[in-house]
């Protein structure tokens, strides 16, 4: 019973582990990269907010990369990025 709980935990770590890994990442030179669209975000409360949701839209739409290419706001932040493969 005490492996099969080990091997349950080390399974679920290493599961933890492997997701962190596929993430999409940010770039700020996309030379090389092929671009697979753009996507905006119309409501964040903070810049880190708006990363936030531009790394989860990107990885809903399966890209490795994205680029913020804007971003301003009063009252809520807003921005465009631009995703990569």
């Amino acid at each position: 019973m005490k492996t099969i709980m080990n091997t349950m935990l080390a399974a679920t770590l290493f599961s933890a582990i492997s997701f962190g890994a596929f993430a999409a990442q940010p770039v700020t030179d996309a030379s090389g990269l092929v671009p697979m669209g753009t996507i905006s975000i119309a409501k964040a409360g903070t810049v880190a907010d708006l990363e936030a949701q531009v790394q989860q839209a990107a990885e809903k739409d399966n890209a490795k990369y994205y680029k913020i290419i804007s971003a301003g706001g009063d009252e809520y932040i807003y921005g465009n990025a631009i995703l990569y493969k």
